[in-house]
């Protein structure tokens, strides 16, 4: 039977596109230069030690949550009743917490960490430590119950997460990067709904030029793309033995030429996810950091993570990340109108979850879903598009087994393990195991050195 021919007059489907941000200042970082004085590397530096001060207060002061079990029990849980329980949280209208909260198992390890508000009380001489049945119902827990004391004057609040000016920055930069190679969904995703777009309802007056024209659809409303890029320096991909750069930065000359300015403008919001988990979990920042120093392939990343996931406006449903070394940085930025909490169904926890809230677990282990979200409609003068933009900060466990104990710059030096030793040129390497070959002598050097 012959194959059906498809027809070469019909219109091929247009690709999906991500519109280029509008950028009307320099890029700082999140920091402002009141004086306009100083340099912007000053300038990111001066930010970097602020949030060092900021997590110390943090770990100091944030409410602990004690849980009767370990890691390892709540990881056993049957994968059912963890679905259940995750829909149960999804459903039943329990206000989600809003404080900054670390959860620690039996033994005092910490599984779970949440930088969002903090309630000041300056008649507390230390943190508060909750059980799991008081995690909702303790004062101050939900946003309600944050409002209720700030408005009784007893308290004012804090903010751990990150900088909303940081924050603003990064969601920019983002987008940015998704406008050079917009973001694509893999079919064997499962966690993410088969959709690859986002249509924006719009609103207002466009700007001169008519920046969101191009994206419109035949009903006036802008469609963008979605999906999810994952760029690691190093990895084992699925049904690969070797490690190699991830299929999104290798694929596209914009990706890859594009990565740079993307790292290096982020330099302050990875030290301060780094000096987060460095601050609860040390022996996993070392090991994450020994690990990315001989596995980075693009000099601009500052680390310690060898690997970020973008998840570009795209639903997430529960799951765990089983490739995932140890605890995993999470956070949201972007606007969306309703939903997008953070639901841990072993913790039996919703957290609120807001752009820049930040939340640092066992990604391996504890399941975890964002609840559905409603995006914002799209101002047609606004310089980045509304909705939700989930961002994962992590070390793939197969890379660092094999990075650990490599010396620092391996990847680059060897092209991930491809070179062998010989072929690798090193201009200040002494061939051979002999003594040093004397100077020889040139004739007349000795009379011109006595005269």
């Amino acid at each position: 039977m012959a194959k059906e021919q498809k027809d070469k007059t019909e219109p091929k489907k247009k690709a999906r596109a991500v519109p280029m941000p509008t950028f009307d200042a320099p890029v700082t970082q999140g920091v402002v230069d009141r004086n306009r004085s100083r340099s912007v590397k000053s300038l990111v530096q001066s930010g970097i030690a602020r949030d060092r001060s900021r997590e110390e207060l943090f770990v100091k002061w944030a409410d602990r949550v004690r849980i009767e079990a370990t890691l390892a029990e709540l990881s056993a849980a049957p994968k059912k009743k963890i679905l259940s329980q995750a829909n149960a949280l999804l459903g039943n209208g329990q206000p989600a917490i809003a404080c900054s909260t670390i959860y620690e198992d039996r033994e005092g390890h910490p599984i779970l960490a949440y930088y969002a508000t903090r309630t000041v009380d300056r008649e507390r001489s230390s943190p508060r430590v909750l059980t799991l049945e008081e995690q909702y119902s303790a004062e101050g827990r939900t946003q309600e119950s944050i409002d209720e004391l700030v408005r009784g004057g007893q308290h004012h609040t804090s903010y751990d997460g990150i900088p909303p000016a940081l924050c603003e920055e990064y969601r920019t930069q983002v987008q940015a990067l998704c406008a050079g190679t917009p973001p694509k969904l893999s079919k064997t995703e499962k966690r993410h709904p088969d959709d690859d777009k986002v249509v924006h309802t719009v609103q207002g007056e466009a700007l001169p030029g008519g920046k969101y024209t191009a994206y419109m659809d035949d009903k006036g409303k802008v469609v963008e793309a979605a999906g999810v890029h994952h760029l690691v320096h190093c990895w084992k991909a699925t049904g690969q033995k070797k490690l190699s750069v991830s299929k999104c930065v290798r694929d596209t000359s914009h990706m890859y030429l594009m990565l740079p300015n993307y790292y290096s403008s982020t330099t302050r919001l990875a030290a301060m996810l780094g000096e987060k988990l460095k601050s609860l979990w040390p022996e996993f920042y070392d090991l994450y950091e020994r690990s990315f120093k001989a596995g980075v392939t693009i000099k601009e990343d500052p680390g310690p993570f060898l690997a970020r996931a973008i998840v570009y406006k795209v639903q997430i449903g529960t799951h765990v990340d089983k490739s995932d070394a140890g605890p995993s940085v999470c956070f949201p930025c972007g606007d969306w109108v309703s939903g997008g909490e953070l639901v841990v169904p072993q913790l039996g926890a919703k957290f609120a979850y807001k752009s820049g809230d930040i939340v640092i677990l066992y990604a391996a282990k504890l399941y975890h879903q964002v609840a559905p979200w409603r995006c914002a409609p799209l101002d047609l003068s606004s310089k980045v598009t509304p909705g939700r933009i989930g961002n994962v900060f992590f070390s793939p466990a197969n890379s660092v087994k094999e990075l650990k104990d490599k010396e620092e710059g391996w990847a680059m030096r060897t092209g991930l393990g491809i070179l062998p030793e010989n072929a690798i040129y090193e201009p200040s390497k002494v061939i051979g195991d002999g003594p040093p070959r004397k100077k020889r002598k040139v004739e007349g050097e000795s009379a011109a050195t006595d005269s």
